[in-house]
This record gives C-alpha cells, structure tokens and sequence, in this order.
C-alpha cells in the first residue's frame, strides 16, 4: 500500500513538472493576445499589438531534427499584416555527431535563406562553434513568391496550411514583407533550439509603399536602398527595434554570455531593453487580472494605454 502511494507521488510530481515545462496547446483557429509560450517560463511579447490567430500548426523535420511550429497572423481588414513563425526541439540525449548534422540543415541548410552570406540580407549577426549557433539576420520578401510559386518547388510543401487558411478566410497579402529571424541552440542550454520568424508588412506602421516587387529591385534591397531615402529611414528603424528583440530573445531563452551577439555600433543601451521588459512584465500582469475576472475588458485596455504612455 505504501509503495503504491510512493508511485501515486512520482507520478503526480512528473505530471506537474511536464505541466510546467510544457507551453500552452495552441490549435488553428485559436486566438492570442499579448505573447506566445514557448514554455510556462519562456514567453515572448507579440508585436505589433493586437488579436493574433493560429493558422498553421504542424511538426517539422530537418534532418533528424523534429521540431514544433507554430504560425500566427496579425489580420487587419481581411489582410495579413504580420506573420510569425516559432519553433522549438530538443536535441537531448543524441550523439554531437548527430547533433551537428541536423543542426546544419536546420540553420544552413537552404543556401537561399537560413544563417548564409546572401546578398539581399541587410543585416545578419552570427555566432556558430561546434554545435552552438546564434543567428540574427534581417531581410525582405516577396510575399506572393515565397507563397505561392517559390524558386524551389518543394518549398511549396512549408506554406500549405497558410494557403489554405488564407484561401478559405479570403484574405489578402501585402505585396512586400520585412522579415527578422532569431534563432538559438547550445547544448549548454538544455539542448533545446529555439527560433522566431517575423514578418511585417512596412506600410501597416505607416511605412512606405513598395512599387518594385521583385526582391533583387526591391527598394529595400541593400544593393538600392541608398536611393530611396524614405525607406532607408524605415529600415533604419525596423533594424534597430529588431536588434532589441533579439536581445531580449537571447536573455528569455538564457543563452549563455559568450554566445550573445555583439551590436555595439547600434548604441542599444540596456536601459532601453529593459524599459520594453518592463512593458511587457506589467501588462502580462493586468492580463491575469483580466482573464481572473478582476478587471473588465474595458479596465483592462484603460491599463494598459497607460502603461504604454
């Protein structure tokens, strides 16, 4: 009888530790607002603001490497203003040569995207040795192209549950999208990676309107951008507030320091970094309020207009 009580213990103990390591079960169709678990103790603040939707939930394969995705839209209008792309995987218990080799597929992989040298990234910011990697890199995209009628055919295979979301919701896409990626691993940290894909459409914050589709004469190519001063002020922008999300990105999911990238020449200050943190911190917190019946819908965006002034 004791021993059956010892077991009951164990048990309860492994579900509630699973509980706590576990994000939420998201499901298409569901609605989110505010931030996205990739765990009960890593959470990311979702930007820009507003009623977010899951429309693509499926695993993914590099390799050996099974990983978790999740894609949410931001729609504005029967319009995709943003998307964003996170993924998670563990590498636990495998062996480093089998480690490396997912990993480079994963990260390296497609020699047109991923954690390369490519000639349309206006910025990209990588630290890689052995098996750790921390990528940053900021780009822009056709996005009728990469959804519809990619280079490579067999990248149609990634955007079936969008194209099917968006054909059945009637929705419409921006023509041109700005793109961030943050991604991590390291066996010193939990043998997890994690990585977050961000789209946005420029002229949803009053950026400036693409007339070139074509990424390589796009206004936002680096090779053309010097000539279009309106959007080089834009991208300016959308740089420097992509590097604090990595920041705080890199200190959510507790990379090691001397794996953190290094973006001295953009002069962004820990005060700023911690300002946004604090943002966030305080209005999860009047969140728990609202979802616990405390506050009113209307108390609640009352809140956080001021915590945002």
């Amino acid at each position: 009888m004791i021993f059956l009580k010892k077991i009951s213990l164990i048990i309860i103990i492994f579900l509630i530790l699973i509980s706590n390591s576990l994000g939420k079960n998201y499901k298409i169709g569901d609605k989110i607002y505010d931030e996205f678990e990739f765990s009960k103790k890593i959470k990311i603040k979702l930007e820009p603001e507003g009623e977010w939707r899951i429309i693509r939930k499926e695993n993914w394969f590099h390799g050996n490497l099974k990983t978790e995705m999740t894609g949410l839209a931001l729609i504005k209008e029967k319009k995709i203003v943003a998307l964003k792309e996170f993924q998670s995987g563990s590498f636990a218990g495998w062996r480093i040569s089998d480690v490396n080799m997912a990993l480079n597929e994963y990260f390296y992989g497609d020699k047109s995207d991923g954690c390369n040298q490519i000639a349309k990234y206006t910025l990209i910011r990588l630290y890689h040795k052995g098996s750790t990697t921390n990528c940053f890199f900021i780009s822009h995209i056709d996005v009728r192209k990469e959804m519809y009628n990619p280079d490579d055919e067999k990248k149609l295979e990634n955007t079936v549950q969008y194209r099917k979301y968006i054909d059945a919701n009637n929705l419409d896409l921006p023509n041109v999208m700005l793109q961030s990626f943050h991604g991590y691993f390291s066996q010193l940290n939990g043998s997890r990676v994690f990585t977050i894909n961000s789209f946005l459409d420029p002229s949803f914050q009053n950026g400036p309107i693409s007339q070139f589709i074509d990424e390589n004469i796009n206004e936002f190519h680096p090779f053309n951008i010097n000539n279009f001063q309106e959007f080089k002020i834009y991208m300016d922008q959308f740089v420097k507030k992509s590097i604090k999300k990595h920041i705080i990105f890199e200190e959510k999911i507790s990379t090691k320091d001397n794996h953190k990238l290094n973006f001295q020449e953009f002069n962004i200050t820990n005060n700023e970094k911690n300002k946004q943190e604090d943002i966030s911190e305080q209005i999860n917190s009047i969140r728990k309020l609202l979802d616990s019946g405390i506050l009113t819908q209307e108390e609640f965006i009352k809140a956080k207009n001021k915590i945002l002034n």
